[in-house]
């Protein structure tokens, strides 16, 4: 019986121990899920020369920054009230150029797992969460 008993708790522990590699490997296996430039973006922070301002939960949504992109066209809004349009062209590398009005002025933007960053300079940029992909993972 004790012979029995101890066959059977060793089968469960390597039972056990194979089920939970398969399900690490799977989990290993998998690429993180990265957003669409046509995903729909809620605001995250805004960096400058001062640091990073992040977006302060209960804000309403028609005060803060907003993007929105159908693939070759977008809106941008930094400040309530002033709304910027042009167009978007996917580079290469898969960063993105946006454009409005003056080519000589398009700016450089790119998506890090769930996170799109839109570079004004060195130093400024605003960043966006896509929204109804979990949480971020992008090192910001």
């Amino acid at each position: 019986m004790k012979t029995l008993k101890k066959f059977l708790v060793i089968a469960l522990a390597a039972a056990t121990m194979a089920v939970s590699a398969l399900a690490l490997s799977a989990c290993k296996s998998k690429e993180p899920v990265a957003a669409d430039i046509t995903a729909q973006w809620s605001f995250y922070s805004v960096t400058d020369e001062t640091g990073t301002s992040f977006r302060i939960p209960g804000e309403p949504e028609e005060d803060l920054p907003f993007f929105v992109c159908n693939g070759t066209e977008f809106e941008l809004c930094l400040v309530p009230g002033k709304v910027y349009h042009g167009t978007i062209t996917e580079n290469e590398d898969g960063t993105y150029t946006l454009t409005v009005d003056d080519p000589d002025k398009a700016i450089q933007a790119e998506i890090d797992g769930n996170m799109l960053v839109i570079h004004f300079s060195e130093v400024n940029e605003i960043a966006f969460e896509a929204v109804g992909l979990g949480e971020s993972y992008a090192a910001r």
